[in-house]
């Protein structure tokens, strides 16, 4: 009907074929109708199409699958055999699960996820096997006779019973009967519209869900295992490209050292071919020069012959001689320092109840006289000139223990603070283990001017002393310059403790006379003495011996038998002659950073750089005249421009101060540090290679020179001493050739 308005209205708008005349008001209705006749005419495919549409789309939603026609059973009619076979198509089996409610088959445990989703997508399509053949069913199976086959009446397809559904008993009749008009599943088309709840849409919709999961599960898993894949690949070239360009780095940085170390050399032969040619220049230039002097001679001669006869030799005057060599000791006054006579005082040191006991336990002792006074003394043995003190050793008794206990207390605190790093380098303070007794009777007793500067004294020790009895004035003076009249005096009542340290008697002497003592006193001094004490060195030197330590420590220090502490100069401007009073032994080595500045340039800068040197060493001498000065020649190193310098000073100290009046030795065995291919360099065995920023390093020694160093000096010090007393061949049973030979024991766990 919407077909036929609709060509109606068409009508009225479009002219119609010639030999029509149908005007709207002049024709009869029934002459108005024939125009409508025709189209419908026309128009009878549509019509054909609208029914054809009618009759296809009964059912509004696509069918899930083909609907199996089941026949109600009869009463009375037993059930099929268990023996027919069932088919062995999973799609048919699965589509018969889906269309009756049950849940689906297990798929085949053989099966992989990648057939199973092959076959839930291809679920609806008709199975294809190799050889498919409409005289046999769909299974592809043979029922063995147990059930009929059946033979679509439509496309001749046959059909097991229990394939096509049909799970009844069946008579031969009723199947002759069916075959007729039989449809197959796949020809058999419901003529009814199904209704929207029915169980087999949601039954369809289920596995068209679990298709289309499947399916995108599966494409999401093969599109993660293939990136998987990809990622592993450029993980893999990656750690291949890492893995050469570390190796590439590697190669670089020791091709960079081997350039470093290669210009290093290349500099050196560069410098060594410079000297060699200035070496060549001066040495032509002095044949030259020795040449023309020879042809003048020559010529003089001559001249001479000549003349001999009318000339006498008496008449020929006398050329006076003229030494162009430098000083080896420089006239310098006292340096400066920071000692004082006395560095503190204590009154009432002890409670009058030790005083007295002391007091009444000294006057049971019996004392020796000597000059102006009376002595004792109790521990360690302390020597010095006119000395009247027992030879036996004798213990310390046990009233003066505790005292002595606390005098050391007070000598560890005064210690620490002023070698903070002692700790570091197992260095104790200096035990005071010797008590001098002195007895002064009345005003005529008097002590000598002197000083308590004695070897066997520790050089950082204090030196205490404690009164007991009658007041007494002490009068201290200072040595440089000589002076006649006190610089200071103290007075010292009972109970009374003064403090000096060893350093201040090279600066001070100190003396009581008569009449400042008006009755019976005494005066208990404390010091710390050891016979080690002789070996007493005081280090003074540049960065290369910064990993020099003294300490008890025998692998880490020079150890017990030679106490003493290192000093840092790096310029010989830097030498302070006040660090080197109480020590027994002085090294000094230094000269290295002068010697390199690029304002030395000939040997007139470096001979005002040993005049800086002398003047250092006179000064030394000045204030420790007692003590026993070692020089170290500047080492060599791996510039030939700085070793020119080097070579020349070192020439200037054995051939000048060496031989002139400051007392001073050298240390030997610096030609070791040479590399012995003769070119005068450093040896790269025993020195660094490149310093803390990776620089090439041409001055400073490695571990095994160190070690070399601290031998050396070890061994000038104690060859000194043996030396200077021959029967002294033999320490704490030990011959000093073995001190000697184990010296270079410490550095064997020298760290820097």
């Amino acid at each position: 009907m919407v077909v036929t308005i609709i060509s109606y209205n068409l009508l009225h708008n479009f002219t119609l074929p010639p030999g029509f005349s149908l005007a709207r008001h002049s024709t009869p209705p029934l002459s108005r109708m024939v125009p409508l006749l025709l189209w419908c005419l026309l128009l009878f495919p549509a019509w054909l199409v609208w029914f054809a549409h009618l009759v296809i789309c009964v059912h509004p939603e696509p069918l899930p699958d083909a609907v199996i026609f089941n026949m109600p059973p009869k009463p009375n009619t037993p059930k099929p055999s268990s023996n027919i076979p069932k088919s062995n198509n999973r799609h048919s089996e699965r589509l018969a699960a889906a269309t009756s409610g049950q849940p689906l088959p297990p798929a085949s445990p053989k099966t992989s996820k990648t057939n199973i989703l092959e076959e839930l997508i291809n679920v609806d399509q008709p199975a294809k096997d190799k050889k498919s053949s409409k005289d046999s069913c769909p299974c592809g199976k043979s029922s063995g006779g147990q059930c009929w086959v059946l033979t679509c009446s439509q496309c001749k397809q046959a059909w097991h019973q229990a394939c096509a559904g049909l799970k009844v008993n069946l008579e031969k009749p009723a199947v002759e009967s069916l075959l007729k008009s039989w449809h197959c599943p796949w020809c058999f088309v419901c003529p009814f519209n199904k209704p929207a709840n029915h169980q087999s849409n949601k039954l369809a919709k289920n596995i068209h869900d679990k298709v289309l999961i499947s399916s995108t599960i599966q494409n999401i898993t093969d599109s993660f295992t293939a990136e998987t894949n990809k990622l592993s690949d450029m993980i893999k070239h990656l750690e291949d490209r890492i893995g050469s360009v570390s190796s590439d780095i590697d190669s670089i940085q020791g091709t960079q050292l081997a350039i470093s170390e290669r210009a290093v050399k290349i500099n050196d032969i560069e410098i060594h071919l410079q000297h060699q040619i200035l070496s060549q220049d001066a040495l032509m230039q002095q044949m030259n020069s020795l040449k023309a002097s020879l042809s003048k001679v020559q010529d003089d001669i001559s001249k001479l012959s000549d003349v001999r006869s009318h000339v006498h030799e008496q008449d020929l005057p006398t050329l006076p001689s003229i030494s162009t060599d430098p000083p080896t000791s420089i006239s310098v006054e006292c340096p400066p320092h920071n000692q004082h006579a006395i560095a503190d005082m204590t009154e009432n040191f002890i409670s009058v109840e030790s005083s007295d006991g002391i007091t009444a336990f000294l006057d049971t002792l019996d004392f020796k006289n000597e000059n102006g006074h009376s002595v004792t003394a109790f521990g360690a043995q302390y020597k010095y000139t006119g000395s009247r003190a027992p030879e036996e050793v004798q213990a310390v008794p046990d009233q003066l223990k505790s005292l002595l206990e606390q005098i050391n207390n007070l000598q560890k605190d005064i210690y620490c603070q002023q070698y903070p790093d002692s700790v570091k380098y197992n260095r104790p303070h200096p035990e005071i283990n010797s008590i001098l007794i002195n007895k002064y009777s009345g005003d005529s007793s008097f002590l000598p001017r002197h000083s308590d500067d004695e070897e066997s004294i520790h050089p950082e020790s204090q030196i205490f002393t404690l009164s007991l009895g009658s007041e007494c004035k002490v009068d201290f003076y200072q040595k440089l310059p000589n002076g006649n009249q006190p610089d200071s005096t103290i007075t010292c009542p009972h109970s009374s403790l003064y403090r000096m340290s060893r350093k201040s008697q090279d600066f001070f002497s100190h003396e009581i006379k008569t009449e400042n003592v008006t009755g019976t006193r005494y005066s208990l001094t404390f010091r710390s003495v050891s016979k080690w004490n002789k070996n007493s060195t005081c280090l003074i030197g540049d960065s290369n011996t910064g990993s020099l330590h003294f300490g008890n420590d025998k692998r880490k220090t020079f150890g017990e038998m030679m106490p003493g502490k290192r000093f840092w100069a790096p310029t010989i401007e830097s030498i302070k002659a006040s660090d080197c009073c109480a020590y027994k032994n002085i090294v000094v080595m230094c000269g290295t950073n002068n010697v390199k500045l690029p304002s030395v340039n000939g040997p007139n800068d470096v001979e005002m750089i040993y005049q800086e040197y002398v003047k250092k060493l006179s000064e030394i001498r000045r204030l420790n005249p007692k003590c026993k000065i070692f020089v170290c020649p500047i080492l060599p190193t791996k510039c030939h421009e700085i070793n020119k310098g080097a070579l020349y000073f070192n020439k200037l100290i054995f051939q000048k101060l060496i031989h002139g009046d400051l007392g001073v030795q050298h240390v030997g065995g610096f030609d070791s540090f040479l590399d012995g291919n003769g070119n005068g360099l450093l040896s790269r065995d025993l020195s660094r290679q490149v310093d803390r920023n990776n620089r090439p390093d041409m001055l400073h020694l490695n571990l095994f020179g160190v070690r070399k160093l601290a031998g050396f000096i070890k061994q000038a010090v104690f060859s000194r001493r043996q030396a200077r007393n021959p029967s002294l061949n033999r320490v704490d049973g030990r011959a000093y050739s073995s001190v000697v030979a184990s010296s270079s024991s410490m550095g064997n766990a020298l760290r820097r």
